[in-house]
């Protein structure tokens, strides 16, 4: 299993955020901005990667995310990917999150306690 290493640029303007999924380690790294207009498509790779991921290794997985802005899209997709943790933590493995947020966005820790609440997984909400 190979790392996933994304680190894209349109026009000078980062819209699609930083991705590093470390298949040796299990550190997975989401960070910068994500608002592009199809985040499915540029998310599909991370998705599959979760999923070869979660089939084929047992142990800890460490997700982090560090966003400062996304889209309805983009939230969808990261939906999406806890769907996927909380399969592979009902079989075993173990799934932590660390989920920063920026400190003017009280309000945005609220959402991520909301939404990842029905998961069953262990996140940590903190202000970047």
């Amino acid at each position: 299993m190979e790392d996933l290493i994304i680190n894209k640029f349109r026009n000078g303007n980062e819209i699609f955020p930083f991705i590093n999924l470390n298949a040796n380690s299990g550190v997975c790294t989401i960070s910068g901005s994500s608002y592009m207009q199809d985040p499915k498509v540029f998310f599909k790779p991370v998705i599959d990667w979760f999923k070869k991921y979660t089939f084929l290794k047992a142990g800890e997985l460490v997700v982090i995310y560090n966003l400062k802005s996304l889209n309805t899209g983009t939230s969808r997709v990261l939906y999406e990917i806890l769907e996927i943790l909380k399969g592979y933590k009902n079989r075993g493995g173990n799934v932590y999150i660390k989920w920063y947020y920026e400190d003017s966005y009280d309000s945005y820790a609220d959402d991520i306690i909301d939404i990842t609440s029905g998961f069953g997984i262990n996140v940590d909400v903190l202000e970047s």
